[in-house]
């Protein structure tokens, strides 16, 4: 039920999300940043080694690095990255 509900709300993110980058992509390294932390969050909510779990990280992961190749000095994202390939890197072991 958590999982329904946060699918939910994440795809409603996605259209708000499209929305304000068709407005203007000022906001873009925020705004993946803050996208990469859903995904994962969202995450946490699924079975321990599935593979929507590893999904999600990889997603979020990729969302991190987009969000630091336009913001390289944000030290937010690079400690979101960083968790977020030890999540990866943990799952792996």
């Amino acid at each position: 039920e958590a999982a329904y509900d946060a699918d939910k709300i994440y795809l409603a993110a996605i259209d708000k999300f499209d929305a304000m980058m068709s407005k203007t992509n000022a906001y873009a390294p925020d705004a993946l940043f803050r996208w990469g932390m859903v995904l994962r969050q969202r995450s946490h909510l699924r079975p321990r080694n599935s593979k929507e779990k590893l999904k999600l990280l990889h997603q979020a992961k990729r969302l991190f690095e987009d969000a630091l190749s336009m913001d390289s000095d944000n030290h937010q994202v690079k400690e979101a990255l960083s968790s977020c390939i030890s999540d990866l890197s943990f799952r792996n072991v």
